[in-house]
């Protein structure tokens, strides 16, 4: 799950786009469609209009885990301890908010809000979500 073509939520072409049916922008809360965007080697807009589409949102704007396949991706579990395989993690900003990238075993990451890899400089939560 090494991706290639990195992605920022903030991006001007998707950044304003509301996140499923809620209020929310992908640009403000869209970490996690734009760390599958980046797997799937699709855009976040490509991403966000099919799990909104085909029923991939829980509450109007949350990813559901276990619909990743009408994207396309197989989602495997959730596990606590941090994995030897790249996933998806949660962490915490320094002002303590949720986020996601994409975390490989070498403590590297893909940062949806940046849109660059480089070196782990969040605090894990300790929920890694696993696709196959």
């Amino acid at each position: 799950m090494f991706v290639k073509k990195l992605y920022s939520q903030r991006d001007w072409r998707w950044r304003w786009r509301r996140l499923g049916t809620c209020w929310s922008t992908i640009g403000k809360y869209g970490c996690v469609i734009t760390c599958l965007a980046m797997i799937r080697k699709k855009t976040p807009i490509w991403v966000n209009t099919y799990l909104r589409d085909r029923g991939g949102y829980s509450r109007g704007c949350l990813v559901n885990w276990s619909k990743l396949d009408v994207i396309g991706l197989d989602f495997d579990k959730m596990v606590t301890r941090k994995p030897q395989r790249p996933c998806i993690a949660k962490v915490y900003t320094k002002s303590g908010a949720d986020h996601f990238v994409i975390l490989y075993k070498n403590d590297k990451m893909v940062d949806p809000w940046t849109g660059k890899r480089g070196k782990r400089t969040y605090r894990l939560a300790g929920k890694y979500y696993l696709i196959k």
